[in-house]
């Protein structure tokens, strides 16, 4: 079993009943923890870490959190909370992201992954009241 089923299996459902947002949220980020380490060659204790780090480590977990929130459809105060950051920390990391996206090789990664984690953990398996929409950068005029 690939390491995201076995995600996605330790989460299941329970006799019928959807996910709970908390549990959603957790399934989330380990996903996209794991595949996001895996991807840029970093511990799953750098993501996690308290401080900044190195740039590499810093985008890396940036990329996590953009991706918890566009692909998982987290709320950016629901990312900040299972990555221990503040929503608007989150924010500037979609921003970042979003700017960073210019490069052919990174938007096809990103793509990719946003792809595996609508397919293991797609929104739909979280009865959400309301349909978050991803991120959008708002223009400046």
């Amino acid at each position: 079993m690939s390491f995201f089923r076995s995600q996605a299996v330790q989460l299941q459902r329970t006799e019928g009943a959807p996910l709970s947002q908390s549990a959603y949220a957790l399934l989330v980020k380990s996903i996209v923890e794991g595949t996001v380490t895996r991807i840029f060659d970093v511990r799953p204790s750098d993501i996690a870490a308290s401080r900044r780090g190195p740039a590499e480590i810093a985008f890396a977990r940036q990329v996590a959190m953009y991706l918890s929130h566009v692909a998982g459809g987290l709320s950016l105060s629901e990312v900040g909370r299972i990555f221990a950051r503040d929503r608007t920390t989150v924010s500037y990391a979609c921003l970042t992201v979003e700017d960073r996206r210019d490069d052919p090789r990174l938007d096809r990664s990103l793509e990719l992954i946003e792809a595996i984690l609508k397919r293991v953990a797609p929104p739909a398996s979280l009865e959400l009241v309301e349909r978050r929409r991803p991120f959008q950068r708002r223009s400046v005029a």
